[in-house]
């Protein structure tokens, strides 16, 4: 229990001698400590259903807690992004430890109908959550809006070609996936774009369909604000966007003469391989990064609306088991919403301690 209390722990901050007691800074940050320290004792005490099976305790308890209306709305949003964490390492953790990949998924529970319908339940509620309430409550609250860059105003849409063509374009690399281009290898956690292509086969009038794989930077920062619109009556709202979404409003720029059919973001978590106790650390060769690029796909998480064929094309080459494949509706990866509390607060002193 002592490490479970630890990862709902808040880290301390050191105010500079003779700061006051009552500064807004400090105040924040006790009542931070005290919500952490709740959160803790509220899981101490936490019963599980009896049908949940064993280990989805703690990602349970966090998405019960997230849907708390009596929490504040950032509190909220940070423990959402606490369960997805949760939720995302506790898989991880199911699947690791074997010395040998192909045993990775010895574990009878990982893939069981129990052990899918109930982490399926988890995302549902999550995405559910943060899609019907959380985000429209921020937008009401805070007047911070989650925009896609279609509905951004023109000056605002000038600005995000500008920042596309400078901040993400140059960290894109489209890769193609035909028989001369073998499916690249996707790392754990990354976000991804499976995205399909119609364009004419060489040296003749046939339409043919390829698909390609964008990985959305992890260097770019998920959320990203938009410059504010000037606006008659002084009400200036903050937009935000998610970054996977900039990068598929671009998508057909990288692909000049080709069209752009469909695409659909995807993320896979991989087992962590373990190294034996008489593993040769002389060995110059990074071998604990090689033997996890031979680890097997533990979760495939994929957009609601992704095609069924298509789906079944991407789980064929991942080698992702019928009872590993998820359907988000909404956005994936939530674990990265404290950036956007962050962004939100627009304060160094919350930054530091949400």
């Amino acid at each position: 229990m002592a490490s479970t209390q630890q990862s709902f722990a808040t880290p301390t901050n050191r105010f500079p001698p003779g700061t006051p007691a009552d500064d807004p800074a400090r105040s924040r940050q006790r009542r931070v400590a005290e919500r952490a320290k709740s959160l803790a004792v509220g899981f101490a005490r936490y019963r599980p259903p009896a049908s949940l099976p064993r280990g989805l305790a703690e990602p349970s308890y966090l998405c019960d807690e997230s849907h708390n209306t009596a929490r504040p709305l950032l509190e909220r949003l940070r423990i959402l992004g606490l369960m997805a964490t949760s939720l995302d390492q506790f898989c991880v953790d199911q699947a690791s430890g074997s010395d040998d990949p192909e045993e990775d998924f010895e574990q009878p529970s990982l893939f069981s109908a129990e052990f899918y319908e109930a982490v399926s339940a988890l995302l549902e509620r999550s995405s559910r959550l943060l899609r019907r309430e959380l985000l429209p409550a921020l937008a009401q609250e805070r007047g911070s809006l989650m925009r896609q860059p279609v509905t951004l105003t023109r000056e605002q849409r000038v600005w995000l070609r500008s920042f596309f063509q400078a901040q993400i374009f140059p960290l894109l690399t489209p890769l193609a996936i035909d028989p001369g281009h073998p499916f690249p290898f996707i790392s754990s956690y990354s976000l991804n774009f499976l995205v399909q292509l119609r364009g004419l086969k060489t040296g003749t009038a046939t339409s043919v369909l390829n698909y390609a794989r964008i990985k959305v930077p992890r260097l770019l920062s998920r959320f990203v604000e938009a410059p504010r619109p000037e606006v008659a009556d002084g009400y200036n709202e903050r937009s935000f966007l998610w970054s996977e979404e900039i990068v598929r409003f671009f998508l057909p720029e990288l692909f000049p003469g080709l069209s752009v059919e469909n695409a659909y973001l995807f993320r896979v978590l991989r087992p962590v391989p373990t190294l034996s106790p008489d593993a040769d650390f002389s060995d110059p060769q990074p071998v604990l990064h090689h033997r996890h690029l031979l680890s097997s796909v533990v979760r495939l998480d994929v957009e609601a609306d992704m095609p069924g064929a298509m789906l079944a094309w991407l789980a064929n080459h991942l080698g992702a088991p019928v009872n590993g494949v998820y359907r988000i509706d909404g956005q994936m990866a939530l674990f990265q919403l404290t950036d956007l509390i962050n962004l939100v607060e627009g304060s160094e002193a919350v930054r530091a301690l949400i």
